[in-house]
């Protein structure tokens, strides 16, 4: 017997199940790392977008000297508004409130509004505006403002900043908080703009595609001593907080988290220049006080728009310069007008006087004002003639270039010399050069003594000695401060400043707790001491306020309520509700419009009929364009989709033209050679066949009709289909001036022409000399001397 072995082998059941808990064990492992490194992924480069955005806006407003406006975060994306700033000068809307996409909130706190440190701050609301990043006007991609947990970014700007004429750089309005409500900014509340995604878990946030808020906004509870959550960045349309307050913050405990992402900016350098606009690469300042070139100092600021503060001057050529050494052949100097090789100029068309009123144009200098005849240009102080080409000096001499209002013309002045003002002459310079013969100046020094002046009723400010033209300024009692000026006379006298009781004691003021708190409290004249925190009692307000519906909107009317209940002396934002509601009358419909001119509906149109809603093409074939009007029924507004023209298709009409008759086209005989015409009055339908070609044509023009190419192109030349039509015009002999022959009744009429008969218009007939009415006398019947006439 022969024994046969198998050697092959297999996993037996139990090893196989072994393996596939052990790859189990592993995929669930694996899966895990996946998740968090996702979620990393997802955080660093939504993190990404967000500074990528950020440093947009500050391109932005470093272009153009203002942030762009936020746009509607809700807008769909086929909404012509979708992406596009709101403007952020219009005000109407109420701070806790939201609209057209964007909520509005105010924040107010004390601000600088003069740049001046000598008067006092004031408390001020400034206004804050809640959107979207408006993509669109910063040139952005679509979705560089979406972040990766499938929102749109939530960005929020003080509404001053917002544009160009009412810009500060630090007048923000947004305050940053952690979860202590401790503000992350100095001073608190002075944020520019914030951008903000909201997470992973989207609460607040708009989703990128449909433009519907994601996940909505819980109830408000994040009130001290509770720590402040992401419910302070919720986008909230239901119930808008007041205060512009967004949480930054890394808190996270049991069931509160923040997953939210926040940046901010509270300030920045300050920019010199901007764009005109858009899309010009034109620049202008963005100063919105005087500006100098030179010393300067706060004591002593830029008197004008521009000053160029200037002491050294060439003394040949004029040019500003300073003391020092440059190479051969080129100027120094604080504003160079030329430069070697090549000139450079300081071009202009146009020169006014400070007042805007006396100016004049490069183009009154051109021409020859002693030319015959005068071809431009301007008079010297001098006088010519035609008899005397030389120039006559008359004692006057040109000392400037000035206007009479329109027109340059030349200052003319006596010789004279003049010290400048504040100096006095103290001799005649006799040393050879370029000031020889004139007028040795001084300045004039008169001193003011050091004197006590009177501040509140007492000597006690001592104003320190100086010289005529110098300003001292002196404070006393609260909140006092006067300006003094020596004078010529060596006396100083005041020139700004005043006293009340108020400024020299610091008196309180009595002041209104406002909406919310009883009671009333004060504050000292010059500013501070206010007694609020112990004088006012919380007592929390509530208000109704009813909206009727407006047009097309219908149902009445809406009723919002809001309580402002109190936490200590604190008063909380206010808790909205709204009952009632406007329904939208208008609906979804289709447009129809006319084709363009030659063209018609296609037998076959596609559709062929419309569903939801049913409609069917109207029975007029030119009206081959279509669009769907869908109604908003939150704005009860149509979109601005434009008309789908696929059905207009070549009508194969011929193209008719009205051209005016040539002279050869009048009829040579009608009925006799010797006829004249005119053409026929009024006007009249020209038809080809059965169809109206054209309407109302004049008698006096022809129709050409133009075939169409099976591309709808006229294919020339052109066939005349209808000619236009004369009649002749009619007339009579008339009588002529004069004295008739043979006065006698004609009695009976013979073959003789009488008055009135009609006659054709001849050479003879129309000639200037009287024609006999017959070819001779006949019975001694009346003969006229008669004319062919109209």
């Amino acid at each position: 017997m022969i024994l046969c072995r198998n050697n092959q082998s297999g996993y037996s059941l139990i090893q196989m199940a072994i393996a596939l808990i052990v790859l189990g064990l592993i995929s669930v492992s694996f899966l895990q790392i996946y998740k968090i490194y996702k979620g990393q992924q997802d955080y660093t480069d939504t993190q990404l977008a967000i500074e990528n955005v950020v440093s947009k806006l500050q391109l932005f407003r470093q272009t153009y000297g203002y942030y762009p406006c936020p746009g509607p975060i809700d807008a769909a994306r086929n909404n012509s508004a979708y992406g596009k700033s709101t403007d952020c000068t219009v005000a109407t809307q109420s701070p806790g409130t939201c609209g057209s996409g964007y909520c509005t909130q105010s924040y107010t706190r004390m601000l600088d509004h003069d740049s001046n440190p000598g008067t006092p701050d004031q408390m001020t609301a400034i206004r804050v505006r809640v959107g979207a990043i408006p993509f669109r006007d910063m040139q952005l991609d679509e979705k560089e403002t979406f972040d990766f947990y499938g929102n749109r970014l939530t960005y929020a700007l003080t509404e001053n900043m917002g544009n160009i004429s009412t810009f500060k750089e630090r007048h923000g309005g947004i305050d940053i908080i952690n979860e202590n409500s401790e503000s992350l900014i100095e001073p608190a509340g002075s944020a520019s703009f914030v951008v903000i995604s909201h997470g992973p878990n989207k609460i607040g946030g708009f989703s990128d595609i449909g433009g519907n808020q994601s996940n909505p906004c819980p109830a408000f509870t994040s009130i001290p001593p509770n720590p402040r959550t992401e419910e302070d960045n919720c986008v909230n349309f239901a119930a808008p907080p007041t205060l512009p307050t967004f949480v930054n913050t890394y808190f996270a405990d049991g069931t509160l988290k923040f997953d939210d992402m926040v940046e901010y900016f509270a300030s920045a350098e300050n920019q010199l220049w901007r764009r005109t606009s858009l899309i010009s690469e034109d620049i202008t300042d963005l100063a919105d006080g005087n500006i100098g070139i030179g010393t300067f100092s706060a004591g002593s600021p830029p008197p004008d728009t521009l000053t160029i503060q200037q002491s050294t001057v060439d003394s040949g050529s004029g040019n500003m310069q300073v003391p020092n050494t440059v190479a051969p052949g080129y100027q120094s100097g604080s504003l160079a007008l030329s430069a070697n090789p090549t000139p450079f100029l300081l071009r202009a068309t146009r020169f006014c006087d400070q007042t805007g009123l006396k100016c004049f144009e490069t183009k009154d200098f051109m021409g020859n004002p002693y030319a015959f005849p005068r071809t431009g240009g301007m008079v010297l102080c001098t006088s010519k003639t035609a008899n005397s080409p030389s120039l006559v000096a008359n004692g006057l001499y040109p000392v400037a270039i000035t206007s009479d209002g329109d027109n340059a013309r030349f200052d003319c002045q006596p010789i004279a010399t003049r010290c400048p003002t504040g100096q006095f002459m103290t001799g005649i310079e006799t040393t050879a050069g370029p000031n020889w013969g004139k007028p040795k100046c001084s300045a004039i020094s008169v001193i003011c003594p050091a004197t006590n002046v009177t501040t509140c009723g007492s000597p006690t400010p001592i104003v320190p000695a100086g010289v005529s033209g110098d300003i001292r300024t002196v404070s006393g009692g609260s909140c006092v401060s006067k300006t003094y000026t020596c004078g010529s006379s060596g006396t100083w006298s005041l020139t700004s400043g005043n006293e009340s009781p108020s400024t020299c004691n610091n008196l309180p003021v009595a002041q209104s707790c406002g909406t919310g708190f009883s009671g009333s409290y004060t504050t000292l004249a010059c500013g501070g001491g206010s007694t609020f925190a112990t004088s006012c009692t919380c007592v929390g307000s509530s208000t109704s306020t009813v909206t009727s519906c407006t047009s097309p909107f219908t149902g009445g009317s809406t009723t919002t309520n809001c309580t402002q209940s109190c936490s200590g002396s604190t008063l909380l934002p206010p808790v909205c509700t709204t009952s009632g509601s406007c329904a939208c009358s208008s609906s979804t419909y289709y447009e129809f419009a006319s084709c363009d001119p030659g063209y018609e509906r296609s037998a076959t149109p596609s559709p062929a009929s419309f569903t939801s809603p049913t409609t069917s093409w109207p029975a007029d074939i030119t009206k081959g364009k279509y669009v769907l009007r869908t109604i908003n029924p939150s704005t009860c507004t149509y979109d601005a989709l434009a008309f789908n023209a696929s059905n207009c298709v070549c009508d194969n009409l011929p193209i008719y033209t009205p051209v005016m008759k040539a002279p050869s086209n009048y009829p040579s005989t009608y009925p006799n050679p010797d006829a004249c015409y005119q053409p026929k009055s009024g006007d009249r339908n020209v038809m080809d066949g059965a169809v109206t070609a054209l309407s109302n044509v004049t008698y006096d023009r022809a129709v050409v009709k133009t075939l169409k190419d099976a591309s709808c192109n006229p294919v020339t030349p052109g066939t005349e289909i209808s000619p236009a039509e004369f009649i002749p015009k009619p007339y009579k002999w008339r009588k002529q001036p004069g004295p008739k022959l043979n006065a006698s009744v004609q009695n009976p009429k013979t073959t003789s022409i009488e008055v009135d008969d009609p006659c054709t218009c001849n050479a003879a007939s129309l000639s200037a000399s009287a024609v006999p009415c017959s070819l001779g006398v006949v019975g001694g019947y009346n003969v006229y001397n008669c004319k062919c006439q109209p």
